[in-house]
């Protein structure tokens, strides 16, 4: 059972992540499909947002279901069936966390008439540099780091990651 200081410091957390869900879908009206009576739909477009995690500094982190339900429950309610995918941007996220969130979205049972992937760029390449660390002899393995975090990030597009496949 939840005391008082548990139970508040719970409802800052929903706040806060309500909070960003709130500020995502106000930019979102502006940037998302401003001519949204328009007719012409060719099915063509590929978006790329961020999803909605609270800010890295945020003293109360979502966990990685929350920000899976909330980041989709925003493009259920902006995002046109006829878009062909969103490729979320990893926005700073450390490489594990933006693939369990991607995981988690695709694991959701809701709607989505979009694929869900990604186009990371430091969540992809932080381990890789890592490795390779500009040295020549180690450029094999920054490549194979490289190689590991896009197969990684390509099972939880299809909603076959799990924690177990980063030590396979």
């Amino acid at each position: 059972m939840l005391n008082e200081e548990d139970n508040g410091k719970i409802n800052q957390k929903a706040l806060l992540i309500t909070s960003r869900a709130f500020l995502s879908l106000k930019s979102s009206r502006d940037t998302l499909f401003p001519e949204a009576s328009r007719s012409e739909k060719s099915g063509a477009e590929v978006l790329k947002p961020n999803m909605v995690v609270p800010g890295i500094d945020c003293p109360q982190q979502a966990d990685v279901d929350e920000v899976a339900s909330r980041t989709v429950e925003l493009l259920q309610a902006r995002v046109p069936e006829h878009v062909a995918g969103i490729a979320f941007l990893s926005g700073g996220q450390s490489e594990l966390k933006a693939t369990a969130h991607l995981q988690a979205m695709n694991a959701l049972d809701r709607p989505k008439p979009w694929v869900l992937s990604f186009s990371y760029g430091r969540a992809l390449q932080q381990a890789a540099l890592k490795s390779w660390s500009g040295n020549e002899a180690q450029l094999s393995a920054g490549q194979a780091s490289f190689m590991h975090r896009a197969k990684m990030n390509g099972a939880a597009t299809l909603g076959t990651y799990s924690d177990n496949l980063e030590s396979a």
